[in-house]
């Protein structure tokens, strides 16, 4: 088997067996169920499947594939930023059965503003529309694959049937594209989706038609304007988009009950799309790195991932060359050895080809080559570098790798390094017991946004990384007890499934319960190794039906006292309760007390003039009364007090996987009593790989404190 063979034959034993059935089930009657990979009846019959379908990555043209919406729970989660001023929404279609009421092919979903288009692209009873606009066409797409495409140019919105014009009206507005397939868990499409395009531009009539029917390269006159594609055809885990940018999360549901896997992937059969037989070119390059800690001994430890992002099919390249460059490694006595493995789409380290020779001997600069290595695919390919650390690696010492160029068939390329130039730090193998380190995190939906055994898995992973002693987790909902048994901490909750948990490294020696609500407040007492004790409680606050986080980025209010009215309606009315009711009852004023949660509010001391004038929060300065609430009570902001400076360290934690708004900080962990000072405080919302799609829609924050 060549190399993407194999990759997709790991893939299936990894367990992703059942999607294979699913297409197998669709072309060949056979139902999916049978294809489970404990059964090793299966496998010869996977094998089979495999040489039928699947073509080898030197072939020019490659295997086309479609994805394969189910109706009744399947959707794609995007990211997007807003496209305010012009857009063009493009895919192609095929139904599977009749069309059912509304169903949604690209939505904005709950990320839609007023007098925002919600549903770009949609069928309702039939009809193709764009529905707030309230533009529907008197067809009805029917049997086999159709191209539609709506446009907006900030005027008037154009919808498209097979590249015609079918209709227009006056009116349209911004989007804000979140989701394939569905509209936030409702309005389900049932049928195959390929070659989604999102453009910010409002493309030309003959610009759509001249290029439906085959892929988007280079040679496109506005390909600057792409944000988005999505074709398919690499059977990546989530779903790959060719322009380079945005992360895709294919997936269930999560309020979903069906065994299902998502939007599976299947052979695309439309005779009118040609991919063409283009020469490779590269379209863009990038590293990137983590800096979650690691630990000595510790194996595989990602130091540097490298993105590769090429496009065409004939004369394909190779990664023939790659030279490293480690010598801002403070800790390359503590390496024993290096590797480098060739990922293919996906980001994670589950399936890996080693690129060159297996183990390598870390020095200040390698050079590695290999004129056979495995040939690029359309699309992104990640390259990771990764370390085996020596037991005896000495904590503090900084883990660091940059790619000075690599070379594709020959060209030598420098790729631009994102995201943060730090390293990843070795983790202490003991505990400093006069430290407390204590991360916050909302992990969304009890972290299983993700998957329900992905999420989870990823959150372990993280927290581990950050070397948390206590955890303030909320939107738990039944997860907490296996994160804490995985990480081998203590655990309190209010109730199984509840919102609200803690997790303790130290020991939880009393539970306090809210006398004002459970689901929005709870506490723990922990006795700490040298004998001290602290209380932290968690809490959630109400956030105002306005949802100011959300609309207020985009200014769809007009006036500042909006935002403090619905700010003092809800976050404050919580938190003053919270305060007066469980803890005030439980803190005797010298105990170290640590108040830390999602409070669904921003604070004074980062909307403030300077950061205005610097470009954040969209401009505006607001005297937000919750944070004030907990500085009047007492409290000293963590993050804010390690980190002063509001324009250098915004902390945003809303959002860490939207591009429409992360530079709200609305996450706190707040500290007072005696004998307690924060020592460093960090925003997290990185896996401990790059570029794998963050499980949470908050970022964690993490601060370090000392205790006298």
């Amino acid at each position: 088997m060549n190399g993407f063979a194999s990759e997709v034959f790991s893939r299936f034993i990894g367990g992703v067996a059942s999607r294979v059935g699913a297409v197998w089930e669709r072309w060949m009657g056979v139902p999916h169920r049978l294809f489970r990979a404990k059964s090793l009846r299966v496998l010869p019959l996977i094998i089979v499947f495999m040489g039928a379908v699947v073509s080898g990555a030197d072939s020019a043209a490659p295997e086309n594939y479609a994805l394969a919406f189910n109706g009744r729970d399947d959707q794609v989660d995007l990211f997007m930023a807003p496209l305010t001023k012009q857009w063009t929404v493009s895919a192609w279609i095929k139904k599977e059965g009749p069309w059912v009421g509304d169903e949604v092919l690209v939505g904005s979903g709950w990320i839609t503003n007023k007098g925002w288009e919600d549903y770009p692209l949609c069928v309702s009873n039939g009809r193709l529309g764009v529905y707030r606009t309230g533009l529907f066409a008197r067809e009805t797409p029917g049997p086999g694959w159709h191209h539609v495409a709506s446009r907006w140019d900030g005027e008037t919105t154009t919808l498209f049937l097979d590249g015609k014009v079918i209709m227009q009206k006056q009116g349209g507005g911004p989007i804000c594209p979140a989701f394939l397939g569905s509209d936030n868990g409702k309005e389900f499409y049932n049928g195959l989706l390929d070659e989604v395009q999102i453009w910010d531009k409002a493309l030309p009539d003959s610009l759509i038609q001249h290029w439906m029917n085959r892929p988007v390269d280079l040679t496109h006159s506005l390909r600057s304007h792409l944000v988005a594609y999505y074709r398919f055809d690499d059977l990546a885990t989530d779903a790959t988009d060719y322009s380079g940018d945005n992360k895709a999360d294919r997936k269930i549901h999560y309020k979903s009950k069906s065994d299902g896997n998502g939007p599976s992937y299947v052979r695309n059969d439309n005779q009118d799309f040609v991919s063409g037989a283009s020469p490779m070119r590269l379209v863009s390059s990038s590293a990137a790195r983590t800096t979650l800690g690691a630990r000595p001994g510790d194996k595989e430890v990602e130091l540097l991932k490298i993105k590769v992002n090429v496009e065409g099919h004939e004369k394909p390249l190779r990664l023939s060359a790659l030279n490293l460059s480690l010598s801002r490694c403070s800790g390359l006595e503590g390496i024993e050895n290096l590797h480098v493995y060739l990922l293919g789409p996906n980001a994670e380290l589950d399936i890996k080809q080693p690129y060159s020779s297996g183990n390598i001997v870390p020095t200040t600069k390698i050079t590695l080559k290999d004129e056979n290595a495995e040939v690029l695919r359309p699309g992104i390919n990640y390259v990771a570098v990764t370390a085996d650390l020596k037991a005896t690696a000495e904590p503090g010492q900084i883990l660091h790798v940059e790619c000075d160029s690599l070379s594709l068939s020959g060209q030598v390329v420098k790729p631009v390094h994102v995201g943060s130039d730090d390293g990843r730090t070795l983790l202490p193998v003991k505990k400093d017991p006069g430290k407390l380190k204590v991360l916050n995190w909302n992990i969304w939906h009890g972290g299983i946004e993700k998957g329900r055994d992905v999420g989870p898995r990823q959150i372990v992973e993280i927290i581990k990384a950050s070397d948390a002693d206590v955890v303030t987790m909320v939107e738990t909902y039944g997860s907490g007890p296996w994160i804490a048994e995985q990480l081998g901490f203590n655990f309190h909750e209010t109730g199984p499934g509840s919102n609200l948990s803690i997790l303790s490294r130290h020991p939880i020696v009393e539970t306090y319960k809210s006398k004002k609500s459970s689901f929005q407040s709870t506490g723990i007492k922990v006795k700490l190794e040298d004998g001290k004790e602290a209380l932290v409680w968690c809490v959630w606050l109400r956030y105002w039906p306005g949802n100011y986080v959300l609309t207020q980025h985009l200014r769809n209010y007009e006036t500042v006292e909006e935002w403090l009215a619905g700010d003092s309606k809800y976050p404050v009315a919580d938190i003053c309760e919270i305060l007066e009711k469980d803890i005030k009852a439980t803190h005797d004023g010298k105990m170290p007390l640590i108040v830390a949660g999602d409070f669904n509010s921003c604070s004074h001391l980062d909307f403030t003039q300077r950061a205005a004038a610097a470009g954040l929060h969209s401009g505006w300065v607001v005297d937000f009364p919750t944070a004030k609430e907990m500085l009047a009570a007492g409290f000293k902001d963590s993050y804010r007090e390690v980190n002063p400076n509001e324009v250098t360290h915004p902390g945003g934690t809303w959002a860490a996987i939207y591009k429409w708004c992360r530079d709200f900080r609305i996450d706190f962990i707040y500290y007072k009593g005696d004998g307690v000072r924060a020592l460093r405080s960090r925003t997290i919302g990185e896996h401990t790989n790059a570029e794998v799609l963050w499980p949470g829609d908050h970022a964690a924050v993490l601060t370090e404190f000392e205790v006298k």
